[in-house]
């Protein structure tokens, strides 16, 4: 999975339905070799998704390796598709409550931030004239 890749299916966004999750997971490529192992070079596809299943749970890789010594690669997209859904159906609460929300709280905290650069910009700019003697 690829967050800079151009199309959509090679990244899990904030917004994605636990279907999407599911769907997206299953059509990441993985190789014909049926063991499961982790070898970024040789097997980047099974690699990765042992990395997101480790980022997620914080176990090593290795030790990943080690519980799906007996399984499937299909088993394996199965327990990332379901362990990233459950990780992300909070996530995805927050990220849709404030998408939805019609009080103006985003509007509000991007005022502050454009107000908070200008006046951090006005810094700037005040030393940089200072310095090329243009005050």
């Amino acid at each position: 999975m690829s967050k800079s890749h151009a199309d959509e299916r090679s990244r899990i966004l904030l917004s994605d339905s636990t279907e999407d999750i599911y769907k997206k997971v299953n059509a990441a490529l993985t190789d014909s070799d049926l063991k499961i192992s982790y070898d970024p070079v040789r097997r980047p596809g099974v690699s990765n998704l042992l990395e997101i299943l480790s980022h997620i749970e914080g176990t090593p890789c290795e030790e990943l390796v080690l519980e799906h010594k007996s399984v499937s690669l299909r088993a394996l997209k199965e327990r990332v598709s379901t362990t990233v859904a459950n990780h992300m159906k909070g996530i995805r609460e927050i990220y849709s409550g404030l998408i939805n929300d019609k009080t103006g709280y985003l509007d509000s905290v991007a005022e502050e931030g454009a107000q908070a650069a200008c006046a951090n910009s006005e810094v700037t700019m005040k030393l940089v004239r200072t310095s090329l003697g243009l005050t």
